[in-house]
């Protein structure tokens, strides 16, 4: 199995920009594939999209939940780091991290690349084309 963690902008995004996401994280796939993303709108809902597709019925999903109401602006954080500890204690093919931040406003995804790279994770950060109209 290998494990992947989607991190990005949880802004809205056009439809060019989603699809370019969905089929970045399409490329990325296997059929034994574990997506390890947030709960947040963006690019964290087209990562759940994605498995929805027929021709990847085997991935599998865990989705992680951000408790802002106990943790306020820690949240984020400390939802990255329990992606990051998963994805490294299991006995799989090394994990790898597929990012997509807004090239201005991606805190929360900064911290997960940080967090993932210092756990020895690989990284890829991937830019968005934010000239790109986003819905109003």
């Amino acid at each position: 199995m290998r494990i992947l963690i989607v991190t990005g902008w949880r802004g809205p995004l056009s439809e060019f920009q989603a699809g370019f996401v969905e089929r970045a994280i399409d490329n990325a796939l296997t059929p034994t594939t574990r997506i390890f993303v947030g709960d947040a709108d963006g690019v964290d809902a087209v990562a759940r999209s994605v498995v929805t597709k027929p021709q990847w019925d085997r991935v599998e999903l865990s989705t992680y939940r951000a408790n802002w109401d106990l943790l306020g602006r820690g949240a984020g954080p400390e939802r990255n780091r329990r992606m990051v500890l998963d994805a490294t204690s299991r006995i799989t093919d090394a994990p790898r991290l597929m990012a997509f931040p807004h090239p201005t406003k991606s805190r929360g995804t900064w911290d997960c690349i940080k967090q993932a790279a210092a756990a020895g994770i690989v990284c890829k950060v991937v830019s968005i084309n934010m000239d790109k109209e986003v819905p109003r």
